[in-house]
């Protein structure tokens, strides 16, 4: 059945996620999507509030992190290991995967966001015997910071070209993980 893009989103309202790690919480990928697109949007305006130079789509990021995960309408929650193991064997990408590789700066907020989202909800309500997917997230973290540094950095460099580049990187990479870290720290403790 092909669904619309409304009826997948109003679909993951009922779809769970976690399938294969115990949460002391339930969470159903629309939540996880919501919960995505504060974090995109939050992530979005720090990035451009410590460095004025660069510049996104900030609806784009919104309605982006909003669906970024809508195929699982069909097919329910996809772990990302599995997503990875299928793509290598059967050389396919994800639609979220593809975004942030694709889709400049607005990709990489949202894939950063996503993953900052998944690793907040587990270090709160994740129960024994998740070390190994929260340190599995946290390489995925890592892995989504140097992809949203490079993109950032481009994304600078192109509407100030002649910059000391080194220095840019040195701040777009202090200020990306300094920023990382707090909504990491914010989404862990809240209260």
């Amino acid at each position: 059945m092909n669904k619309s893009k409304l009826e997948k989103a109003l679909t993951l309202s009922h779809v769970p996620r976690w399938a294969i790690v115990e949460v002391a919480k339930p969470q159903t990928v629309a939540e996880h999507s919501y919960r995505t697109a504060v974090f995109a949007v939050e992530l979005a305006e720090r990035i451009c509030k410590a460095n004025a130079l660069i510049v996104l789509d900030m609806a784009w990021v919104m309605i982006r992190s909003l669906f970024h995960d809508a195929e699982e309408a069909e097919s329910g929650d996809i772990p990302t290991p599995f997503k990875q193991a299928l793509s290598q064997k059967y050389n396919v990408e994800w639609d979220n995967d593809r975004n942030a590789k694709g889709d400049g700066i607005e990709g990489a907020i949202v894939h950063m966001a996503d993953k900052i989202e998944a690793v907040t909800y587990l270090t709160r309500y994740g129960q024994r015997n998740n070390g190994r997917v929260v340190t599995f997230l946290k390489d995925e973290i890592l892995h989504a910071k140097r992809l949203l540094f490079e993109v950032a950095t481009k994304n600078y460099m192109s509407n100030m070209p002649g910059l000391n580049e080194e220095a840019i990187k040195a701040k777009i990479s202090g200020d990306i993980n300094r920023i990382v870290d707090d909504l990491i720290d914010i989404g862990t403790t809240y209260e």
